[in-house]
């Protein structure tokens, strides 16, 4: 069996905010690990869900979470985004034209008006052990998608508010430095994006990548810095007190509390 130290949960909610700008929000990628009590414990520590399918949302709610839900991912279908909306879902990271159409069309025939962060993987290469942008991949709209004319007509759809830009650079980001960089092309990225296409850019998420150790016994990762260094990064950018920045951590939140019992 599993056995789940929720304290853990907890001790890591409060060392990662802490290495946040004043502000930042917190999101928990519910596919590291669904089980309503982690989720719950980070729900008591102010982080927020982040989700990818109806069995996540149920597992969410589960946990209590009511609001600020955001739901994303490559693989978004009619059935999960009508769930979503019933449900009360009205914030998404879209990933591409078809889901922007999709979600605009679902959103129409429910009668309501979503936000929409636009996803994006920006031609620079991460630093990261598994990348997920600086190359073709199903993540996000590759940014010259956005920045080439006629993408702005093509996400002026009904039902959508496009409200911000999501960049995930990918996972087990290995440095306090490489963290800082991403974050950096992030932002970067954001203001690029959201001037080329005609939107208020007033949500940046900048993904996570936070590393943490699972299935060995290396130590922890030392994030000592992390705060000052993003802190830096964040009040250089053009975007700073004008919108609300934002990151996302799965495996770090999670896989120092389990452990398997033989």
């Amino acid at each position: 069996l599993f056995a789940y130290d929720l304290d853990a949960v907890a001790r890591r909610a409060a060392e990662l905010q802490a290495g946040l700008p004043e502000g930042a929000r917190l999101y928990y990628s519910f596919k590291a690990n669904p089980l309503p009590a982690i989720a719950r414990e980070l729900r008591v520590a102010g982080v927020r869900a982040e989700i990818t399918s109806a069995g996540e949302l149920m597992a969410a709610q589960n946990a209590g979470f009511e609001t600020d839900i955001v739901l994303g991912g490559p693989g978004k279908t009619e059935k999960v985004i009508q769930t979503a909306l019933s449900q009360g879902v009205r914030t998404f990271s879209c990933e591409s034209f078809t889901d922007a159409t999709r979600i605009s069309k679902l959103a129409q025939q429910a009668g309501v008006e979503v936000s929409v962060m636009l996803r994006v993987n920006p031609a620079q290469a991460p630093d990261a052990r598994l990348a997920m942008s600086g190359v073709e991949s199903q993540f996000g709209f590759d940014e010259t998608l956005l920045l080439a004319a006629g993408a702005a007509e093509r996400l002026k759809l009904p039902g959508l508010k496009l409200c911000g830009v999501h960049v995930y650079f990918g996972t087990q980001v290995a440095s306090v430095e490489a963290l800082a960089k991403n974050t950096q092309c992030a932002l970067e990225t954001a203001v690029r994006v959201s001037e080329a296409v005609g939107f208020e850019c007033a949500v940046i998420n900048a993904g996570g990548g936070f590393p943490w150790p699972y299935a060995s016994d290396a130590a922890a990762p030392d994030l000592s810095g992390l705060r000052e260094a993003l802190d830096a990064v964040w009040k250089a950018s053009p975007l700073h007190g004008k919108a609300q920045l934002c990151f996302e951590s799965g495996r770090y939140l999670s896989a120092s509390s389990g452990t398997l019992l033989t």
